[in-house]
């Protein structure tokens, strides 16, 4: 089997590399459809920490940190920077596959679901926005102003 990879020149790189995309991708839209992971993330919501923070401001009771940034993470933030890594490493290794000559789709594919992953939650963002865009314009196009 793997004479069969070398004669039609499926080279490591290029095979890493679509094995990376996959696997991001994968991790992507499954972390999308499960949902947060972690439910103290979930509940603890940037916005809200940022009101409290203003809160505290105000009132002049405002400490400073004294937990480092990375003690803070959550399984949410770690899921999602990993995912950007192994996109990353993927789009890197489809790009040295290239660079040698090796398969072109193996590595057009590669850098395709790499380029997925990383941008699949700008994506679903982006749809969304489109589709409120849509039903505002035509609530405002019934008005007729």
């Amino acid at each position: 089997m793997a004479d069969q990879f070398r004669t039609k020149n499926y080279g490591r790189p290029s095979l890493l590399a679509l094995i990376f995309g996959m696997l991001a991708f994968f991790v992507s839209v499954t972390h999308y459809w499960l949902g947060p992971i972690d439910a103290s993330s979930a509940s603890e919501t940037t916005d809200s920490r940022m009101q409290d923070s203003f809160i505290a401001i105000l009132k002049g009771t405002a400490k400073a940190p004294t937990e480092s940034p990375i003690t803070t993470w959550h399984a949410d933030e770690i899921v999602a920077t990993s995912v950007a890594v192994v996109s990353m490493l993927a789009i890197l290794l489809a790009i040295i596959g290239y660079v040698r000559h090796e398969n072109f789709r193996m590595v057009g594919s590669a850098v395709v679901l790499g380029g997925l992953a990383l941008s699949f939650q700008y994506l679903i963002i982006a749809i969304i926005l489109i589709a409120i865009a849509i039903i505002v314009g035509t609530i405002l196009n019934g008005f007729d102003c």
